[in-house]
């Protein structure tokens, strides 16, 4: 009995252990699929789609980058958004749109207020600059100041505790980011993620979309 017993808990041990691992190799092709099947049915349930609002602006995003990461965002990102997709988005970034000589925060304010969403490139090279964290903090003020969650995060790598800030630990506790892979469904994945993000009009309120007060005081305290 008691080797009937052992081996039938070695069996389920062996089972669940081939299973977690099936899972984490293709997890993101299961997630991959999982997000087309769950986009499909909401646009099945959706009779109309609005259409976006480009009265008053000129741009549909303003991406936030770190110089260090400008080979991937100019060689990769831009083209993504403005090449190899249907229909075309308008980028507004630094090294192209703002001119030589005006005063930088004045041209962040302004690529803010003139693009529909504003994205982050989070790396760790990101987390460390000052600008970029100037950047952020105006990006976030205006999502508060017009209660619109048009921000969105592309984390780029694992971002070291040491370099995680409480305001960008708020951001991603308060609302999904994409996740940059080497694996190709899961680039498939950031990509469709962050096109149907860019896609809609409005992504509705921030205010209602932040943590609960505790959450929020349990994520400053880890820096206090």
């Amino acid at each position: 009995m008691n080797v009937i017993i052992t081996l039938g808990l070695t069996s389920s041990v062996y089972i669940i252990v081939l299973v977690t691992s099936l899972l984490y190799h293709f997890r993101w092709p299961l997630r991959l699929k999982l997000y087309r099947m769950s986009n499909w049915w909401h646009m099945r349930r959706t009779a109309t789609q609005r259409p976006i609002d480009n009265a008053d602006y000129i741009y549909d995003v303003f991406v936030i980058y770190n110089k260090d990461d400008s080979h991937w965002t100019r060689k990769v990102l831009v083209p993504q958004l403005e090449k190899y997709t249907t229909p075309k988005f308008r980028l507004c970034f630094y090294e192209r749109n703002w001119l030589p000589g005006r005063d930088i925060v004045d041209c962040i304010s302004e690529s803010i207020r003139i693009s529909r969403k504003t994205l982050l490139v989070i790396t760790n090279s990101f987390t460390k600059c000052q600008w970029c964290y100037l950047e952020m903090t105006m990006a976030q003020h205006n999502v508060m100041n017009t209660d619109r969650d048009n921000v969105l995060l592309a984390v780029m790598e694992d971002i070291e505790e040491i370099n995680l800030n409480p305001r960008l630990t708020l951001l991603m506790k308060s609302k999904p980011y994409l996740e940059w892979t080497n694996d190709n469904n899961g680039q498939l994945l950031f990509w469709e993620q962050m096109k149907q993000f860019l896609s809609k009009a409005d992504n509705g309120s921030f205010i209602m979309s932040t943590p609960a007060d505790e959450e929020v005081t349990s994520s400053l305290q880890i820096f206090a």
